[in-house]
């Protein structure tokens, strides 16, 4: 089946990634990585409870690349202070 494509907003980089992350945390945990999946499921929540990097679908005005780059930093300092407390 042929995907449709969305003319409104392709190229803008405005797409929200969320489904694509959570997904992400749902393959994770299937892998047995339980705890990264609960991390990075985390870090998606706490990229909404912050509100500031939302997409405009969301309410927002951020890039689809600025969400990910907050997701990831906030994956960072999580996985960082997960290693430490190993």
């Amino acid at each position: 089946m042929r995907q449709r494509e969305r003319s409104d907003i392709k190229g803008l980089g405005i797409i929200n990634p969320t489904a694509t992350m959570l997904s992400a945390t749902l393959m994770l945990d299937y892998l047995g990585f339980g705890d990264k999946s609960k991390l990075f499921e985390d870090a998606v929540r706490k990229v909404y409870a912050e509100g500031k990097v939302l997409t405009p679908d969301q309410g927002g005005s951020a890039k689809t690349s600025e969400f990910t780059k907050r997701l990831l930093r906030i994956c960072r300092l999580s996985f960082g202070k997960q290693a430490k407390s190993n």
